[in-house]
C-alpha cells in the first residue's frame, strides 16, 4: 500500500509543477501580447500624426 501512496504523491507533485509552469507561460504570453499591442498602437499614432516614420522591425 505504501507504493500506491508514493505513486499518488509523485503524480500530485508533477501535476502541481506542471500547472505552475503552464500558468506562468500563459501569464508571460498575455503580457507579451499586451506589450506588442501597446507598441503597435503607439507606432500607428506616430504615423497618423506625421511625427515620423515607424522604425523598421528587427
Amino acid at each position: 500500500m505504501d507504493s500506491i501512496h508514493a505513486t499518488s504523491a509523485s503524480i500530485e507533485q508533477v501535476a502541481f509543477v506542471l500547472s505552475v509552469v503552464l500558468l506562468g507561460g500563459i501569464t508571460l504570453g498575455v503580457g507579451y501580447l499586451t506589450w506588442s499591442d501597446w507598441r503597435d498602437r503607439r507606432r500607428r499614432k506616430q504615423v497618423e500624426s506625421g511625427k515620423g516614420r515607424p522604425r523598421k522591425s528587427r
